[in-house]
């Protein structure tokens, strides 16, 4: 089972919200692995959300480059596509949106850096 992305954030008092990104081939599995899971750990919800697609802006200079990550959600911004999830590394700014703006999101991304 691949986890493409997985990101956290603390709700405060032990609580927490878990998200994560599959691939759709994975997706029934990971269902069912986290079906258990939420009921060994008593977990409020398992939701799923079909309808997104994730975006990978990648380079070796990204953690160097100040800025990258504000000119994409800038450009984001501009076309109205909300980011659902965001997860960076030094040499990754992963961006997931619904799937109807991804190729409105790639396409911004493309004319910000002229790729």
């Amino acid at each position: 089972m691949n986890i493409e992305l997985i990101c956290t954030s603390s709700l405060g008092k032990g609580h927490a919200d878990i998200s994560l990104a599959v691939r759709e081939a994975n997706l029934e599995h990971v269902c069912r692995v986290l079906d258990k899971l939420k009921r060994k750990y008593h977990a409020k919800d398992l939701l799923v959300d079909r309808n997104c697609a994730m975006i990978t802006v990648h380079g070796s200079m990204l953690s160097s480059t100040p800025g990258v990550a504000g000119k994409v959600f800038a450009q984001l911004s501009e076309r109205k596509i909300n980011i659902e999830m965001i997860s960076a590394s030094i040499s990754a700014l992963n961006i997931v949106v619904k799937k109807e703006k991804v190729m409105d999101a790639i396409g911004a991304i493309r004319t910000e850096f002229g790729i």
